[in-house]
């Protein structure tokens, strides 16, 4: 009996030799152009159950203390089982694309312990990795291990026949078998871990390393993003590597790290098989346990907002542990008067509180206790336990009515229309909801009417807040018939989704938009999806986008915007707001002027 486990891959080649260069893509949010953006070839995101694309690198085979490790040369040191595995690795390094069953082969291993069993998550495949000495070789059997009887776990001893292998940007695997047999149970699996904790070569040795079981002490690096459906990955640094690269990254499951709250600047222990993509070495574990000593940073208040006169919403930085928090708001103090009566978790991150009655636009602190703690039982940083908001004030609903990603400079301009009378006051600009998000600008308390007008200077220079008159800013960059504001950050000049979110943190509008002279980053569907479930764009036929090239079908396309303010902008050209590119066209800009 044959057992196989894969759906059709497609050509996972072209893959892996497109996806080699793509991850860099969009990792700026904050820089107009984004030249890291173009000249990229798209890549089909969803057919890749590795990883997302990872930064350009070299092809080159990686040497492993004098040993051609990309060839996989038989070796006569090692023990019969691990040439056996070798041999298998070897055959699969050459079967790059050869449908659902990998490239055939007729290779048996005998007695090797499967040291890690992992299940599947999004597109990545359940299996089981195999070695049979600490210093490996070892290769993943990407067969769902309940296909199998009986069932391996950790510590079997297991031998069968490989009949399929195939090489997935650069991770090699057995994808069919055969004779599939328990030969003992019960192995030790200290005597097979390596700890590469103060090793300097876990990248440049990464063929030596794929597929084997290890234990590592780090530090995250960067925040995590997005690294394939389900799971997420950041940049660390170990004692052997202490300089943060993309080729060296923690993977995990999105509700693993989630769920753990493993953050930038956390330092863990993970004890779990390197997977890989092409030479970026990925370090990975698949549920709690597999992660150890987490040390995080104390929780921090990140901002606080009134929602009603009697409500207020805390949020922070950390995830806050329920059984820490007193539901009589004690921990909560308010200045100016006011009082807390209770608190509720209402978030991972947020607590609101019900207050006394709030006097509208009056500024507020709010300071938090200590007692109040994450789930690594860290109360809150003594140096970062307060935040300012205003009195309740009723919000106005905008719609994006002009942008312009590309100004010179990064004087990038965005103008908004007042759907509804109100305060601007806590709506914020955003650029993505995904990956590389970006807060584009906070707008400030200014009370505005329907059909008002409002220009956001994304950089600021130059621009003072109008909050009496539309002409309070006499400098040349202001619009008579707008009320100009400052931004802080200019936006990326390629595929986006832009977004007004308001202080209820609902949004209010968005746009998904692309150059069709750039390339975008390979998750720039996710964006898409992520704009349509919160119904302000259409979705790709009455479903998600699944992959950049069904989202470019739906994205409205801003080439030929101009690179100065009076030139070219991306604008609505309609009255009404359907949500799909029909809504917008380049053409003559029109700032502080009503559009269409």
């Amino acid at each position: 009996m044959k057992l196989s486990r894969r759906p059709a891959l497609g050509s996972l080649l072209a893959l892996a030799c497109a996806g080699s260069v793509l991850y860099a893509c969009g990792d700026d949010p904050g820089t107009s152009p984004d030249p890291t953006d173009s000249g990229t070839p798209v890549v089909d995101a969803a057919k890749d159950r590795t990883t997302p694309p990872q930064d350009a690198r070299s092809d080159a085979p990686i040497a492993d203390g004098g040993r051609d490790v990309t060839a996989d040369a038989p070796d006569a040191n090692l023990s019969p089982a691990s040439q056996q595995i070798q041999a298998v690795r070897t055959a699969a390094t050459a079967v790059t694309d050869a449908g659902t069953d990998g490239g055939a082969v007729n290779l048996p291993i005998d007695s090797a312990f499967v040291t890690y069993v992992r299940p599947a998550v999004g597109a990545d495949p359940a299996g089981f990795f195999i070695q049979a000495e600490q210093n490996g070789p070892a290769i993943f059997v990407a067969v769902d291990p309940t296909t199998l009887t009986p069932v391996p776990v950790p510590g079997d001893e297991v031998s069968f026949k490989a009949t399929g292998v195939l090489n997935v940007a650069s991770l090699r695997e057995v994808v069919t078998l055969t004779n599939f047999t328990r030969v003992s149970q019960g192995k030790a699996l200290s005597s097979l871990l390596q700890d590469l904790t103060a090793a300097t070569d876990v990248v440049t040795g990464l063929d030596r390393y794929e597929s084997e079981y290890v234990k590592l002490s780090a530090t995250v690096a960067t925040d995590f993003v997005a690294a394939g459906a389900g799971s997420v990955g950041a940049q660390v640094t170990t004692t052997g590597i202490t300089a943060a690269s993309a080729n060296l990254r923690v993977r995990l499951p999105q509700t693993v790290q989630e769920g753990l709250d493993v953050a930038a600047a956390c330092t863990f222990t993970l004890t779990g098989p390197m997977w890989r993509f092409t030479s970026a070495a990925q370090p990975s574990g698949f549920v709690d346990a597999d992660i150890s000593a987490l040390v995080c940073k104390a929780p921090k208040v990140a901002a606080a907002a009134a929602t009603n006169l009697t409500t207020v919403v805390v949020t922070f930085d950390r995830t806050i542990a329920p059984a820490s928090l007193l539901a009589d708001g004690s921990q909560f103090t308010l200045n100016g008067g006011l009082t807390v009566s209770a608190a509720a978790l209402t978030g991972p991150k947020e607590v609101t509180l019900t207050t006394s009655t709030q006097v509208s636009a009056t500024p507020y602190t709010v300071t938090v206790a200590a007692t109040l703690q994450d789930t690594l039982t860290k109360g809150i940083d003594a140096t970062a336990k307060t935040a300012n908001f205003l009195g309740y004030v009723t919000p106005a609903v905008v719609r994006l009515d002009e942008l312009n990603p590309a100004i010179a400079g990064g004087a990038d301009l965005i103008e908004l229309r007042v759907v509804t009378s109100g305060n601007l006051l806590g709506i914020t600009l955003e650029e993505n909801l995904v990956n590389n998000k970006a807060i584009l600008a906070t707008l400030p308390n200014l009370a505005v009417v329907a059909d008002d007008l409002v220009v956001v200077h994304l950089d600021g220079t130059g621009v003072t807040d109008e909050t009496t008159s539309k002409t309070g800013c006499a400098g040349a960059l202001c619009y008579a018939g707008a009320w100009d504001v400052k931004g802080t950050t200019a936006m990326t000049n390629n595929a986006r989704v832009i977004v007004a979110r308001g202080p209820n943190k609902v949004l209010q509008d968005g746009v998904a938009w692309f150059s069709s002279a750039l390339t975008p980053s390979a998750t720039w569907y996710l964006e898409v999806n992520a704009l349509a479930t919160a119904t302000q764009w259409s979705d790709c036929a009455g479903a998600a986008c699944a992959n950049n090239a069904d989202a470019l079908l739906i994205g409205a396309d801003f080439k030929n915007v101009g690179t100065t303010a009076a030139t070219n902008s991306f604008r609505r050209v309609a009255a009404t707001d359907t949500n799909t590119k029909a809504d917008w066209a380049v053409g003559a800009s029109s700032w502080g002027v009503s559009n269409p």
